[in-house]
């Protein structure tokens, strides 16, 4: 019996010590196990818990050129207000939507080589005249190719690729390179008559090359941007005729 009563103790004495442990943990240790274990809301959920000391990831530059693609669908929104400009029987509107950003139009010229081959639209935050301007300033621009002839692949890229090459910097470095050859990929492409080509520019997010018949192109780096502007509107363009109507447009509706 003595020994049957000591038992009864002990039982009784660790039943009371696992009580006490149990009553002195910390509240929130389940929670914290859960959510190192996986046990949190899902996407989309509101949460009352605070994700402020929570290290975000920086976007890399290919993430910050696909949230361009995300911004407004990236569309160019004509704005009929004004006289739009007319070359070849098409219309410009005076000013457009980026992104819900209005741009106005710098003018629309002719691409001639062995005739007509496309005609060039170009679109601006700041409305200038300028071609040092229109190049180095960083905002928002959109340029607009519609296609009046065929032309191959090849001489298509061909073409770009001599134009952007003209008016690289002195100092390119391998990184830029790497770039241009991402336009010129783009632009590897059969172009067909009635086709369209937009190229956009955010800052911050990048480069959209888009054509029918292929997936966006995205390139980031403003310095991209200023040798293509370059290649349309440097003393190196590669369009002279079109270059010069659109500015004598600019200059005259100014």
């Amino acid at each position: 019996m003595p020994g049957l009563q000591v038992k009864m103790l002990q039982s009784l004495f660790l039943s009371a010590l696992a009580l006490f442990i149990v009553s002195c943990e910390d509240p929130k240790a389940s929670d914290k196990l859960k959510g190192r274990t996986g046990s949190q809301n899902s996407v989309g959920e509101n949460s009352n818990s605070s994700n402020s000391d929570i290290p975000q990831e920086t976007a890399t530059q290919e993430e910050a050129v696909v949230q361009a693609a995300d911004c407004a669908e990236t569309t160019f929104t004509p704005i009929n207000e004004g006289t739009p400009a007319t070359t070849r029987g098409l219309n410009y509107q005076q000013k457009g939507s980026v992104c819900d950003g209005s741009l106005a139009l710098i003018g629309a010229g002719v691409r001639q080589r062995l005739g007509d081959r496309y005609v060039l639209a170009a679109y601006s935050k700041t409305k200038t005249c300028a071609p040092n301007n229109l190049i180095n300033t960083n905002e928002p621009k959109y340029l607009r190719l519609d296609i009046l002839a065929n032309s191959g692949a090849n001489l298509v890229s061909g073409a770009i690729e001599d134009a952007l090459n003209a008016n690289l910097p002195a100092d390119a470095d391998a990184d830029l390179l790497a770039k241009i050859d991402k336009v010129v990929e783009a632009f590897t492409i059969d172009f067909e008559t009635g086709m369209v080509v937009e190229m956009f520019y955010q800052p911050g997010n990048g480069n959209i090359f888009r054509m029918e018949g292929k997936d966006d192109q995205l390139v980031a780096g403003y310095d991209v941007t200023k040798v293509l502007w370059s290649s349309f509107f440097s003393d190196n363009a590669c369009c002279e005729n079109a270059k010069t109507e659109i500015l004598d447009y600019c200059d005259s509706n100014n």
